[in-house]
């Protein structure tokens, strides 16, 4: 294994100090560290596919067995940060990262060569439009960065693919006016005004406006931490859960 290779950060190590108030389980770490690993080989043996059952040597993909297609845009997002995370305890991540990378690359969206197109069918075919979706972008985004972190260079030099992203994100998928996510490059007419709370991502935001140093991702984070308290306070003050969409984003009601 060369130098670049090896993780920086290893699953385990705990070398990032918590944020006061993390909820943390309870119990020995490394017991806690076991079983994340444990799931962890679960899950790849679920639902990671590869070679030609994806389109090709050399290329993975998360399946997603109950979607309308098996392959989605935030599956490989989802992929891509939870084998970075995992490296140093698996052997194989920096090869299925860039797996699943090379996936992700083969399949741009119609409307900006940086996103993603959403859905693959059990063919490897773009289905479904073509474009993208959201929450599979800042996943894919972000799941570059840690790679950076971990490895760094990479496919294609990993950062230089994460800021092209995070810049597509802001460029089609981040509404100008409210700064608030849309759900994804496609998003026009009364869809534009329709943003989806669980692609509020505040540690992503926070990672792009970093890696890029652009502050418009300080108004994104803003926007989504204001109106999620705003959500709170009027309709769930008990117990602070969200609802999945939000319409009608730019009326200010």
């Amino acid at each position: 294994m060369t130098a670049r290779e090896a993780a920086r950060v290893p699953f385990g190590a705990h070398s990032v100090r918590y944020a006061p108030g993390t909820l943390r389980p309870s119990g020995d770490p490394a017991a806690a560290d076991r079983q994340v690993l444990e799931h962890y080989r679960r899950w790849k043996a679920s639902f990671l596919r590869s070679g030609d059952e994806v389109g090709g040597r050399g290329r993975c993909a998360v399946f997603t067995p109950d979607a309308a297609h098996p392959f989605v845009a935030e599956a490989q997002g989802y992929g891509l940060v939870i084998i970075a995370l995992m490296a140093g305890a698996d052997p194989d991540a920096h090869a299925l990262f860039d797996g699943i990378l090379r996936h992700v690359l083969a399949h741009p969206s119609v409307n900006h060569p940086e996103l993603h197109a959403a859905q693959q069918d059990a063919g490897g075919r773009d289905v479904g439009g073509r474009d993208s979706a959201t929450d599979g972008d800042l996943d894919i985004a972000y799941g570059l960065l840690l790679a950076d972190r971990q490895w760094g260079g990479g496919h294609g030099d990993y950062k230089a693919l994460a800021l092209r992203r995070i810049d597509a994100v802001m460029e089609r998928e981040v509404h100008p006016g409210t700064r608030l996510t849309k759900l994804g490059d496609w998003s026009s007419g009364r869809f534009d005004e329709v943003s989806r709370t669980s692609d509020w991502m505040p540690d992503h935001f926070r990672a792009f406006r970093a890696a890029t140093g652009d502050p418009r991702w300080d108004e994104v984070l803003d926007a989504q931490l204001s109106l999620a308290g705003a959500l709170r306070t009027r309709h769930a003050p008990a117990t602070g859960l969200l609802p999945d969409f939000v319409v009608d984003t730019t009326s200010g009601a």
